[in-house]
């Protein structure tokens, strides 16, 4: 199911699709990618916007590697069975904390 709209940043959503296309199939649409750079371009510009082009390459390719190592290592210690513990169910926290984000753009 994808996140509701209203509840999350434009730029939270784009990430969440990203990560999601990179996690589940490897290769990422480049529609998903155009949308993902355009949200972050749109924070590069609001930051600095003589090296909005380039801050948007850099935030996009450090994204990009911190999906890729993320899905490397929990692949690598699923395969490896560290800790034996590689078939036990992840529980569910038992205290639910909820946090107000600001859905702005």
């Amino acid at each position: 199911m994808p996140p509701l709209e209203g509840i999350l940043s434009p730029l939270q959503l784009a990430a969440i699709q990203f990560t999601d296309h990179s996690t589940r199939n490897a290769q990422v649409p480049m529609a998903i990618i155009d949308k993902f750079k355009a949200e972050i371009r749109f924070l590069a510009v609001s930051s600095n916007a003589e090296q909005a082009e380039q801050l948007t390459d850099d935030l996009y390719v450090e994204a990009a590697m911190v999906v890729a190592s993320y899905n490397m290592v929990s692949r690598f210690l699923l395969s490896t069975d560290v800790a034996g513990i590689s078939d036990l169910q992840v529980p569910w926290p038992v205290e639910r904390i909820e946090a107000s984000l600001d859905s702005s753009h």
